[in-house]
C-alpha cells in the first residue's frame, strides 16, 4: 500500500522535536512544512523565529548538529517560501531525502526550469525533487515541468501553508486527468481516489474507484481486507446519505475533547482506537 507520511507545521523547533519524538518507530518519512509568511500567509520554523538567524537552524546548516533523530527519519521538506531556489544551498543542509518546490511562489517558470536542469548530479542522485501544484494551476505548465522533477505533489487546496483545509474537487479532477493520461502513474491511484471521493461525499464515484482498484489485486493480496472495509464504508455512507436522520452529538469528556482545536479523527480498522489531530498544549 502507498505510504502515509505525517506532516508537521510548527512555529518553533522544540515543538518539531516533540512531534518527532512521538513519531519514533511509527513512521520513516516525515513531511515538514516551511512557510516564510511572505509568499504564503502562515509562518513556521525557522521563519517564525528569526529565519536564517534562528539558533537551531544555524546549528544545522553549520553542520554542528542535524535534525532531531536524523538517523531514524527521512525528511521531506515542503518549501512554501519565495527564496527556495535562491537559498537552495541552505535548505539542502537540513538533510532532506525529498524537497518539494512551489514554482509559482518565486521567480518565473523558466527560471525554475533552468534551476532544475542545472542541479548537481550528486544531489539529483541522492535527493528527490518534487514539484507542488494547486488545483487551480495551469496543467499545461505542470506537464511541461513534470518530466524534470522526480515526483508531483498534488495540493488538495489553493489555500497553501495551512493544515485541515477542505479538499478541493478540482484537485480530484486533476488527479483523474493524470490517470487518464497515464494509467501507470501510480498503481494505487484508484484506491486513493476512492478515499478522496468518499471524503467529498461522492460515494458512487468512490465505489467505482475502489472496484476498479479491486480488479487489479490478486486474490490473496493483503490489501484486500483494507479495501473490503472501505467498500463497506462507502456503501453504508451512500445508504445513510440517501435516508438522513437526526443524531445527538455528545462531548466525549476532557480525556478526548479539549478547549483547543481537535479534528481529523481516524478510527482503526478494528474499530477500537481513534486517532485525531489536536492543537492542545503538551
Amino acid at each position: 500500500m502507498a505510504e502515509i507520511i505525517p506532516a508537521i507545521l510548527e512555529k518553533n523547533f522544540s515543538e518539531i522535536k516533540n512531534k518527532l519524538t512521538a513519531l519514533r518507530e511509527q513512521a520513516r518519512f516525515v513531511h515538514i512544512d516551511i512557510c516564510d509568511g511572505v509568499s504564503v500567509p502562515s509562518q513556521s520554523w525557522p521563519f517564525s523565529s528569526g529565519g536564517s538567524d534562528d539558533y537551531d537552524f544555524r546549528k544545522i546548516i553549520n553542520e554542528e548538529e542535524g535534525m532531531p533523530f536524523w538517523e531514524e527519519f527521512d525528511f521531506e521538506f515542503d518549501l512554501m517560501v519565495a527564496d527556495a531556489v535562491e537559498n537552495f544551498d541552505l535548505y539542502i543542509k537540513l538533510g532532506p531525502k525529498r524537497i518539494i518546490f512551489h514554482p509559482d511562489l518565486g521567480g518565473s517558470t523558466e527560471e525554475f526550469e533552468n534551476f532544475l536542469e542545472g542541479l548537481d548530479m550528486y544531489i539529483r542522485d541522492n535527493v528527490q525533487i518534487g514539484m507542488a501544484f494547486k488545483p487551480s494551476d495551469d496543467l499545461a505548465i505542470v506537464s511541461k515541468l513534470s518530466n524534470k522533477a522526480d515526483f508531483l505533489h498534488c495540493m488538495g487546496s489553493d489555500k497553501i501553508g495551512f493544515q485541515g483545509e477542505a479538499f478541493s474537487e478540482k484537485a480530484l479532477e486533476n488527479i483523474l486527468k493524470a490517470y487518464e493520461k497515464d494509467s501507470t502513474v501510480n498503481k494505487h491511484i484508484r484506491y486513493w481516489m476512492g478515499r478522496a471521493y468518499h471524503l467529498n461525499y461522492k460515494f458512487d464515484e468512490a465505489l467505482l474507484s475502489y472496484n476498479i482498484y479491486k480488479n487489479t489485486l490478486r486474490k490473496k493480496d493483503q490489501r484486500s481486507e483494507d479495501l473490503r472495509l472501505h467498500l463497506e464504508q462507502s456503501a453504508e455512507a451512500k445508504k445513510q446519505s440517501e435516508s438522513p436522520q437526526n443524531y445527538l452529538v455528545q462531548n466525549m469528556g476532557n480525556h478526548v475533547n479539549s478547549t483547543f482545536s481537535d479534528h481529523s479523527p481516524v478510527i482503526s480498522n478494528d474499530g477500537q482506537t481513534i486517532y485525531f489531530t489536536s492543537r492542545r498544549e503538551t
